[in-house]
């Protein structure tokens, strides 16, 4: 689970001018660029493929503790394993 943590992490980079509404996991993993509701689809992959239980998960900045902002907010990703008998 590491390994594929730190090959996604080393292999991707992250920047909001990246957000397209038609990028796909492919798209992301090729091009090596993305943003948070993109990223998650390459280490989804790549456990998925080792048969390490995997799913997409999605929520607000704002669910995480920050101090709310006049600005709408916009949705961030991240993704989850199921391991040792839990997500």
């Amino acid at each position: 689970m590491q390994a594929i943590c730190d090959y996604v992490h080393q292999r991707l980079t992250f920047g909001y001018q990246h957000a397209s509404a038609t990028r796909t996991a492919w798209d992301g993993f090729r091009e090596q660029r993305g943003v948070c509701r993109t990223s998650p689809t390459s280490p989804i992959t790549l456990c998925r493929c080792m048969n390490i239980p995997a799913r997409y998960c999605t929520g607000y900045l704002g669910d995480i503790g920050i101090p709310p902002v006049p600005d709408p907010m916009d949705f961030s990703a991240w993704f989850e394993v199921y391991l040792d008998g839990r997500w």
